[in-house]
Formats: structure tokens, C-alpha cells, sequence
């Protein structure tokens, strides 16, 4: 069973974060070093055959080398789950499996509302914001797991 958002459970010498915001048809991907503050929306992959796109994936996790991976679970405004956090799950435990990365869930309430205002604030174009949307979401997820250490 993956940690989920409230054990804060941060593996030792733990810096180098990527962070997903898994959707129906895409994933947004970012990332974030705990020791430098940094983070960096990095892009939104399109599912290939209604499956992740796994090949884009292989490539950013052996780009990045990150000690943990970080997946936003979708939970309603009360905290109970959302019909796609069982999908976030599988996803987490499978990133895990596949990569050999440890992997925790974190809240994502309101994370791609949150990315969308940002984007519209920053004036971004329609195509380019919607690029960007999920990106953002998941450097959003990855804020709000590092406040949570």
C-alpha cells in the first residue's frame, strides 16, 4: 500500500521530486528539489491506446532521476475520494513497480482549478494554457506536498 498524503512519509536524503496529475486522457508532469525550493512545470503527456504514455514516462524519470514520485489524488472538498482515485492509485503503485521509486499520494483538491487561474492571470494563449494546465497542476501538487513535510 502506497503512503497517502496524511503520513508524511519522506524516504532519507529525499530532494529530487516528480509529480504527477493523472487524468482520464493525459498526465501533467513536474518537478521540484526540496533542497533548492525550486520546481518546474514540465509538460502534459497524452494517453497512447487509452494507457499512459509509458515511453514518455521512461524517458522523463531517467532524465530527472528523482528519489520520490509524487501523484495527486483527487478528493472532493469533504476528503472523500473522487471516482478517479482509484485510477491515481494504481498509477502510483505502478509507477512504483515499474520504476523502483518510491511513491506517496498526495491531496490535489482544486489543483488544475488552481493552475487554470494561474494560467489566465498570466495571460497565456488558449492553446499554449491548455498545454500547460495539467503541467502546472501536478508543480501545484508537488507545493502542496512539500508544505505538508
Amino acid at each position: 500500500m502506497l503512503p497517502d498524503h496524511h503520513t508524511n512519509v519522506q524516504p532519507v536524503n529525499s530532494h529530487r521530486l516528480l509529480g504527477f496529475d493523472y487524468g482520464v486522457r493525459k498526465i501533467g508532469v513536474a518537478t521540484a528539489n526540496t533542497l533548492t525550493g525550486t520546481s518546474q512545470a514540465l509538460l502534459t503527456l497524452p494517453f497512447v491506446a487509452g494507457k499512459p504514455h509509458w515511453k514518455g514516462l521512461d524517458s522523463i524519470v531517467q532524465q530527472w532521476q528523482p528519489d520520490t514520485l509524487v501523484v495527486g489524488l483527487p478528493l472532493h472538498l469533504d476528503g472523500s475520494e473522487s471516482t478517479l482515485s482509484q485510477h491515481c492509485r494504481k498509477f502510483a503503485f505502478t509507477l512504483q513497480a515499474r520504476y523502483e521509486i518510491p511513491a506517496v499520494m498526495s491531496d490535489e483538491r482544486l489543483s488544475s482549478d488552481q493552475a487554470a487561474l494561474q494560467l489566465r492571470q498570466g495571460q497565456t494563449r488558449s492553446t499554449r494554457h491548455q498545454q500547460l494546465r495539467d503541467a502546472v497542476a501536478a508543480e501545484l501538487i508537488l507545493h502542496t506536498y512539500i508544505q505538508q513535510l
